[in-house]
Parts: C-alpha cells; structure tokens; sequence
C-alpha cells in the first residue's frame, strides 16, 4: 500500500504531459553526457544494458512556458559544479534505491516548483526501458514494465504511446512536439495532438 488512492487520481490527472525532462539536463550517451535538448535520433543513449540507439524524443511544449518540476540533486556533480540538478515531471517514475518511485515522494523536504521552460521531453529508445539522466536511472516511453505499482501505465508504458508518435510529422526525423494530451471522461490519456 505505498500508493493511496489520492496519489492515483492525482498520477492521472496531475499530469499534463507523459512525464519528462528538461532539456537542460545532462542524458550519459556512449560519447560522454550530453544535453537532453542538443539530442538527435540515432545518438547511442545508455540504458539498463549497454547503449542503445534513440529513436525518438517527445518534445512537449509546457503550457504558457512553464512547467511544474522536481529539482532532486544530480548524481553527476563530480563532472562539473553542482549547479545541475534533475529537472523532471512530479509523477514520472525513477529509479530510487530499488525500487521505481515517483519524484514527487522521493525528497519530502522537496517541493516541486514552477520552472520557466518551452518543452519537456521523454524517449522512445530501441529495446531498453531506462536512460540515465543526471546520474538517475529514469522510464522511457513504451517500456513495458508491468505489475509495478510506480512504473505501470496503460498508456505511456505501452505500445499504444508508440503507435500514436508513429502518426505525428516528425517521427521519421525522430523528434515529434506535443501540444496536447487528451484524456477520456475517467482521465486516462489515450491520444496525443
């Protein structure tokens, strides 16, 4: 019973976008890290085992350029100054320990906080359900965990997120933008605009 029916309705309806990234975090490619928004279709992404091409970003534009984030500490500040941090949705799942978690109930003392932003972004990655941004291991789209409580989606971590980019201009390119996300009268996403 880590998740009580509140964190559901609120996992459903709170978030607006597949839950992603922003651009300005660090993704680690196999030709060192890199710039989530300086990406592009084919880069060599490191996952769950060993590097894997990406196939597509979903890039979503925030409504009025501005987004509500998580700011947990980046795992990489041996690289650089600390002045990084892992920027993503409250409700897009991460590896914390374990065990897949929401970023919005890994650091209480945390609260997520209004970022002035143009899109976030989420990856379609060949045959691989994780990347590692800012040291984090974090969900890709269409993963297909199932049966876990935190990672589990009918919509993101299906097919079904795959086959509706495979619809949009872009996808060939491997960079599809998203303005909005439609949901059915219960609040399930089932389709992207």
């Amino acid at each position: 019973g880590r998740i009580s029916p509140q964190d559901l309705s609120m996992r459903c309806f709170s978030q607006p976008s597949g839950g992603c990234f922003s651009g300005e975090c660090r993704i680690e490619t196999k030709h060192g890290h890199r710039k989530i928004k300086d990406l592009k279709k084919g880069d060599l992404l490191k996952t769950e085992h060993g590097y894997s091409p990406l196939i597509c970003i979903m890039k979503t534009k925030t409504p009025n350029g501005k987004y509500n984030l998580v700011e947990l500490y980046s795992k990489l500040n041996y690289l650089s100054d600390n002045s990084y941090k892992l920027l993503v949705t409250e409700w897009h799942p991460i590896k914390y320990q374990t065990n897949w978690e929401f970023p919005i109930n890994i650091d209480k003392t945390r609260q997520s906080n209004i970022h002035d932003i143009p899109f976030v972004y989420s990856f379609v990655v060949e045959n691989s359900n994780t990347v590692y941004i800012e040291g984090w291991e974090c969900i890709t789209l269409g993963h297909n965990v199932k049966n876990d409580p935190v990672a589990s989606h009918d919509f993101w971590g299906t097919q079904q997120v795959i086959e509706c980019l495979k619809q949009k201009s872009g996808w060939s390119n491997g960079e599809v933008v998203i303005s909005e996300v439609l949901r059915n009268d219960d609040g399930e996403v089932y389709f992207l605009n």
